[in-house]
């Protein structure tokens, strides 16, 4: 392993060459532990050490936070089912993100259909890609009162758990899925209620679908908003055009502007 004073004694040229290096064996390494972890679980090796499933043993045994283990795990059995998609992670068509995302709509007949369209796509692409083939679902709009744990000295804002309930609804999730997601995070105590009122805060938790027309207005309007917004979110930017609606159409504010202008024109007369 390199210390600090041998990197800083690198050139440029070899600090880049050894970064390239490392990353192509950090992609060679991964491959090798989905392999080995398909093994594993073959063999029920974490049964027999005692860990109730292969997600426990990956992350009591081997270290991996919640998340990079079910990535993982995915991500392996994907590749144990189909030999396209482990030709394509080797290849770097494939990320394992975008595995563990396509993994669960993936069968024998659109695997290559689907390979083709997620290769080296986006993120966004790729959940656009798997809300085709998922089946269409029925939201209702709607808006509830709920009450957010905030810190005592910090600005409130939304929490994560509410920003995971978000990400279930907007990759399709049918309302049953953002109820139990609500839930899931209400019995962690960490959306809707607080032992303590001082530490929570009344919010509104809304829900409704919009048209891909709409979020390409929404992306512009975040973009144009990004040096003014401190941090973009759905409630700032909204927010910030709600604000400006109200400014350019409230007849109350017509009103203000007239007034100032008429004390203006008086204090200019005299």
């Amino acid at each position: 392993m390199c210390d600090h004073a041998i990197l800083t004694s690198l050139t440029d040229h070899e600090l880049l060459s050894q970064l390239e290096k490392l990353r192509c064996r950090e992609h060679e390494t991964t491959i090798e532990i989905l392999r080995h972890l398909n093994e594993v679980e073959r063999r029920k090796l974490h049964l027999k050490l005692g860990y109730s499933s292969l997600f426990v043993y990956c992350t009591e045994k081997l270290g991996y936070s919640e998340s990079a283990a079910g990535r993982r795990i995915q991500a392996a059995r994907c590749m144990r089912r189909f030999r396209l998609v482990e030709r394509m992670v080797e290849n770097n068509e494939l990320s394992l993100s975008t595995v563990s995302l396509i993994a669960p709509i993936l069968t024998a007949e659109n695997i290559d259909q689907v390979a083709s369209k997620a290769r080296r796509a986006t993120r966004r692409d790729v959940e656009v890609l798997i809300a085709n083939y998922k089946p269409p679902v029925v939201l209702r709009d709607r808006a509830r009162p709920v009450r957010v744990i905030v810190p005592a000295s910090a600005p409130a804002s939304v929490p994560p758990a509410a920003e995971n309930i978000a990400e279930v609804h907007s990759r399709g999730g049918s309302e049953a899925a953002v109820d139990r997601a609500t839930d899931a995070t209400s019995s962690t105590g960490s959306l809707f209620t607080s032992p303590s009122p001082v530490e929570a805060e009344p919010r509104f938790f809304i829900q409704f679908l919009v048209s891909p027309e709409f979020m390409s207005k929404y992306n512009e309007a975040s973009a144009l908003l990004s040096n003014k917004l401190r941090r973009i979110s759905f409630e700032a930017v909204f927010g910030e055009l709600l604000d400006d609606c109200i400014r350019r159409r409230s007849p109350r504010m017509r009103q203000l502007r007239r007034e100032r202008r008429a004390a203006v024109a008086a204090t200019a007369g005299s």
